[in-house]
């Protein structure tokens, strides 16, 4: 008898070992394993089998119904023996029923030892320790795949054919890759924890909507252009310059909609104390135009390659719509970036309280977004806020009008010619 209860032991010991090999090189990731381990049997080991996850998840499917099996098997013949056995040392004479009911209790004895010692213990414990947990039964979980591979190999390819028929792809190895959503979450909960700090938070998220932005969106506008005229005498030219602080600037003929070069600030240098005459025909660089659609993630790489640091943005009809620079495509990661000669910051929102604020509305509708707490609506075809109103309205606004957008009461309390230059916002609850 008591070697069929240590046998009985073993079995839910042995169960426990697959459930938590299962659950480990689930929640096991692969970053966990090249960043903490070092080289050696054991690591290559985990590479195997992370990276043939389908198929050591059938191995330890196959373990744990044999081993369950295997109980079920053993598990009534060890419980009579048990109830016998107690009844003996007790000096009492069992009567019929109990034995008769040996199935029924060995059923409610094994469910208990089983879920207890062998599913919920190591499920829990290879789910807070899955690298370790992966470590330690690495090896004998390689042994028993390579000892079984025929079965296992039969069985899988049966279960992805019948999956295939539910337009499912079976999955081909460690395929657990975060989506953007899903690594947005991770971060929060990394903020939330201090593993990270807000800051590089910030960051991050501004990384993930690199990926979504577009030269209009960046871009300078046409109307807060600095240009040159071909056409204007070497003193006008390099006042302007200097006056302008910019290292490279557009020349133009006639309007700015008639771009015609790239000048750069160094290349003047030579005029600023000589008599020579300046032509700016002989030292401007050519232009690069690109479509206000293009996306800054490819507009990068095209600076890049072409060693430029401005383009000119136009429209679909080649119209002069804005410029955008190398330094417009960083500051939309890391924000803006000033040096001596730029003048001081721009503030975009004034908190009045937690309800009320005051909006550059000039600023764009992304970055006033991330500073408000409800965010304004986002639409193609407006990129700040006074291009919202302007949409919304139809028309040029005057002082004091007011109009809802959102969340938010929007009193315009500064315009120009050219449009509105601030408001207040009032969050409605």
């Amino acid at each position: 008898m008591a070697g069929d209860i240590l046998l009985t032991i073993f079995l839910v010991i042995l169960n426990g070992f697959f459930v938590a090999a299962e659950f480990a090189i689930v929640k096991l990731r692969s970053s966990q394993l090249e960043l903490k381990l070092s080289e050696g049997i054991i690591k290559q080991t985990c590479r195997h089998i992370l990276q043939r996850l389908d198929a050591y998840l059938a191995a330890t499917r196959l373990a744990i119904t044999m081993v369950m099996i295997a109980i079920g098997y053993i598990g009534d013949i060890v419980t009579l023996e048990v109830i016998l056995q107690i009844c003996e040392w007790l000096e009492y004479d069992p009567p019929a029923e109990i034995t008769g009911h040996a199935v029924e209790i060995s059923f409610v004895i094994m469910t208990f030892l089983l879920v207890v010692f062998g599913v919920l213990a190591p499920k829990s414990i290879s789910i807070r320790y899955p690298l370790a947990t992966t470590l330690f039964v690495a090896l004998p979980l390689r042994a028993f795949y390579t000892i079984f591979y025929p079965v296992i190999f039969l069985l899988n390819g049966v279960a992805n054919l019948v999956i295939r028929m539910f337009g499912i792809k079976p999955l081909a190895g460690n395929d657990a890759a975060h989506t953007e959503e899903e690594l947005r979450i991770v971060i929060a909960e990394s903020v939330r924890s201090g593993t990270i700090n807000t800051n590089e938070q910030h960051l991050i998220e501004k990384v993930f909507e690199f990926d979504n932005r577009f030269a209009k969106q960046v871009m300078i506008p046409r109307l807060k252009i600095s240009g040159i005229d071909i056409n204007w005498e070497k003193e006008k030219v390099l006042e302007t310059v200097i006056e302008e602080g910019y290292s490279r600037m557009p020349v133009y003929r006639d309007s700015i909609d008639k771009i015609i070069g790239i000048v750069y600030s160094k290349d003047l240098l030579a005029f600023a104390n000589s008599q020579q005459d300046l032509n700016l025909e002989n030292i401007m660089r050519p232009v690069y135009y690109v479509p206000e659609s293009k996306r800054i993630k490819d507009l990068i790489r095209e600076f890049q390659k072409k060693k430029i640091h401005l383009a000119i943005v136009t429209d679909e009809f080649g119209r002069t719509v804005g410029l955008i620079s190398l330094e417009d495509i960083i500051e939309e990661v890391f924000g803006e970036i000033y040096d001596e000669y730029d003048e001081e910051k721009v503030i975009i929102i004034d908190k009045v309280n937690d309800k009320e604020f005051t909006v550059n509305a000039v600023a764009s509708i992304v970055d006033v977004n991330r500073l408000l707490p409800q965010p304004l609506p986002e639409n193609k075809h407006y990129d700040t806020v006074s291009g919202l109103i302007l949409y919304k309205l139809g028309k040029l606004p005057n002082v004091g009008d007011r109009l809802k957008v959102g969340k938010y009461e929007v009193v315009i309390t500064k315009k120009s010619h050219l449009g509105v230059e601030l408001v207040n916002l009032k969050l409605i609850r």
